[in-house]
């Protein structure tokens, strides 16, 4: 809870230090450009890359599975309903350690939070490598999924607050990215590992061990080098520690003191407004609020068309692709050592896709690139299902298949991914 009295004075007015500074940039010309202060200093740079691993770690345990299940259903003696569930089993810890992540984060800063992700994560790898079978891997995932979910929600959030608001779009797609390119390492390292030990099943332990790498990397960048959200830090009300924090991130003194001057003002709003809500029925201002977008005609067409966007990307399936894309190509008729090199092209495709999107997406507008998705992801698909009907089984069938599911990553991951996930 923010204080609203320890705030109100230190941000009634501007610092002296930034008068001061103002006045004596104005007696003598600046040798340094105007725009320098905008543009991200190193130490900046390196923590928002650091931080950026979360979303690799993620990324990686997640589609790790794609490579590794042929292997499981071996060692564990897995069917298509066990197969299912184990890897389910890391998407539902996900979706639970995402909002208790946050909210975590809220109360115990950042900073700590991230490093308590980074041990259970390490925790859920160790456990998942030696899981000794089926009953005991499905809790291990779980337990791996909530710490990615976690660092998936937290990072995100830690990017945004230590981003100057010129970078501030660039670092939260950044951690989008490193999902991706997570993905893609999975499925290198499982098509490696799979095509060498080809005939050892437990192989799969040792895909899935990979990850502790850059998970104990992380660990230690998270102890010894990031440092705590100056955000986070205002609303504390530790204003010290917020100020020095800051300026290690910017770098100027006078751009330092302007955006800690409006984090303290924000924080004494949100202050003003949680004692508003605590006063008022919150519970009844919240439904009057849903209804009212409700019965409103242009409001109530975009929550429409927003929830009708999130879900055709979800009707899209591209997690089959994600998850089952060796699943998939072994089905459709490749070999098991061929179906893991040519898994690699989904991740590779996918990354450059997602790569792409992220730099055309200011350029050409959400609703064009939206539109131009829609229509190539649907032709795509509509090809796979005349590849799969009219092409006689065997090798040319499956490679037709693969064609057509890399034209439709390009379409979903160059614009219906990140259009959605930025706009709605």
């Amino acid at each position: 809870m923010v204080a609203v009295s320890p705030l109100s004075a230190p941000f009634s007015s501007p610092p002296p230090s930034s008068a001061s500074s103002s006045a004596s940039s104005s007696a003598r010309p600046s040798l340094v450009p105007s725009f320098s202060a905008d543009v991200p200093n190193f130490f900046l740079r390196s923590v928002s890359w650091i931080c950026s691993i979360g979303g690799f770690l993620f990324g990686y345990s997640a589609s790790v599975i794609n490579g590794s299940l042929m292997f499981m259903e071996k060692e564990l003696g897995l069917n298509s309903l066990t197969k299912g569930v184990v890897t389910s089993s890391i998407i539902v810890g996900a979706a639970i350690g995402a909002p208790i992540g946050g909210h975590l984060a809220d109360h115990f800063g950042r900073k700590r939070v991230m490093i308590s992700l980074d041990l259970l994560f390490i925790a859920g790898v160790f456990a998942t490598t030696f899981a000794p079978n089926f009953w005991c891997l499905i809790p291990f995932r779980a337990i791996l999924g909530f710490a990615a979910g976690g660092h998936c929600s937290v990072g995100p959030v830690f990017l945004a607050e230590i981003s100057t608001p010129e970078s501030r779009s660039q670092n939260v797609t950044l951690n989008s990215l490193f999902i991706v390119l997570g993905e893609l390492v999975a499925f290198a390292v499982c098509a490696s590992l799979g095509n060498i030990f080809h005939n050892i099943d437990s192989i799969w332990r040792w895909m899935n061990l990979v990850v502790v790498l850059p998970a104990v990397i992380l660990l230690f960048c998270h102890c010894l080098f990031v440092p705590e959200s100056p955000r986070w830090l205002v609303g504390a009300d530790r204003m010290e520690q917020a100020y020095s924090t800051l300026r290690r991130l910017r770098r100027t003194t006078v751009q330092t003191e302007r955006e800690i001057h409006e984090i303290g003002n924000i924080a004494m709003r949100k202050a003003a407004q949680q004692f508003d809500a605590a006063a008022d029925n919150d519970n009844e201002e919240t439904i009057n609020g849903l209804m009212s977008i409700l019965r409103t005609k242009w409001t109530r067409a975009l929550l429409l068309i927003g929830l009708g966007i999130a879900t055709t990307q979800q009707i899209y399936g591209v997690s089959m692709a994600m998850y089952y894309g060796t699943e998939v190509l072994r089905n459709i008729g490749m070999d098991d050592r061929v179906a893991l090199i040519a898994n690699i092209s989904i991740g590779l495709v996918s990354f450059l896709s997602t790569w792409l999107g992220l730099l055309v997406i200011d350029r050409m507008g959400r609703r064009r690139m939206l539109m131009i998705g829609q229509f190539g992801a649907v032709c795509s698909h509509l090809a796979i299902v005349v590849c799969a009907q009219c092409i006689p089984e065997g090798p040319t069938r499956a490679w037709a298949i693969l064609g057509c599911l890399l034209v439709f990553l390009v379409f979903f991951q160059a614009s219906i991914g990140p259009v959605t996930w930025s706009e709605f």
